[in-house]
């Protein structure tokens, strides 16, 4: 709608456009999402060899493991984990690991804010 009357020479906000809409009774249709079928291939049948054992008495005898991207001003990175389920992490409170977390956070605007001021130094 946005692009539409922008076209026709009338700059609104969208949230301006919403609100409008809203009080004239129009409803926006909104496409799905597109869904990404196989092509006709059968998923591998894997076994569950874990069947939901995530506590196991022993070490190296269930490895687990995950890949995910982030995304950042540079593009993106990847960040694999993997984790022996037989080790005993110790448990951190929320609270703990929040303030752990900002911590970490508040030391590298610190440092960055620090190479900052020395680079506008020299």
């Amino acid at each position: 709608m946005k692009f539409a009357l922008a076209d026709n020479g009338i700059n609104l906000g969208v949230f301006k456009i919403a609100r409008i809409m809203k009080q004239a009774g129009i409803i926006a249709k909104v496409p799905q999402k597109p869904h990404h079928y196989l092509s006709g291939k059968q998923k591998p049948n894997i076994s569950n060899e874990l069947k939901r054992q995530f506590n196991p008495q022993q070490v190296n005898t269930h490895w687990v493991g995950d890949i995910t991207y982030i995304r950042h001003h540079q593009g993106w990175s990847y960040l694999a984990t993997v984790l022996d389920l037989g080790l005993q992490v110790p448990k951190i409170p929320l609270q703990h690991a929040l303030d752990l977390s900002m911590d970490t956070i508040k030391k590298c605007l610190w440092t960055r804010l620090i190479d900052f001021v020395d680079a506008l130094q020299n």
